[in-house]
């Protein structure tokens, strides 16, 4: 890669990091506040599986519910079922979380009092976190690479420019 490309594809290297970075803080944050919140019982409405090929040609399933829960005579829906929502299931992780949420049941709730909009499934860290952490540093490692490759290029290349021939 010659130096003139190497900073831009390094620039959006390290953006993407940032980003990646940004959703890791923010659903860390969830997870730690959700470990607080209080819960009720609600009714899932919905669920259902988003099915994905992936490596290897295995399918793997991203679990999605709605749910709904009543708090102070007023009654709200929710989406979330974990900070961050699991995703990547195999066949089998797939059908348990069926079983375990399956439409009609009545479940806790957890939500925030003084805002509850904000509710999921499961409280706490869903321990889902490493791909945003691991994607960051990843990213972030390429574009301090790349940003020496263009040093070190240039530093050659100025140096042979002096250099009578």
């Amino acid at each position: 890669m010659n130096s003139s490309t190497a900073w831009p594809v390094s620039l959006i290297c390290l953006l993407i990091a940032f980003y990646l970075g940004f959703q890791y803080t923010v659903s860390k944050n969830d997870a730690s506040r959700s470990e607080k919140w209080s819960h009720v019982r609600g009714v899932i409405d919905l669920v259902g599986m988003t099915k994905k090929i992936g490596r290897g040609g295995i399918y793997n399933y991203s679990p999605h519910v709605a749910y709904h829960f009543k708090y102070k005579h007023k009654v709200y829906y929710g989406h979330v079922i974990a900070f961050p929502d699991p995703q990547n299931f195999s066949e089998e992780g797939a059908q348990a979380f069926r079983l375990k949420y399956p439409e009609g049941r009545q479940v806790s709730i957890y939500f925030d009092p003084n805002s509850p909009t904000n509710s999921c499934l499961q409280s706490g860290d869903s321990g889902n976190f490493d791909s945003y952490l691991w994607g960051a540093i990843g990213l972030a490692a390429v574009s301090v690479i790349l940003l020496f490759v263009r040093a070190e290029e240039g530093e050659s290349a100025s140096t042979s420019y002096l250099t009578p021939s």
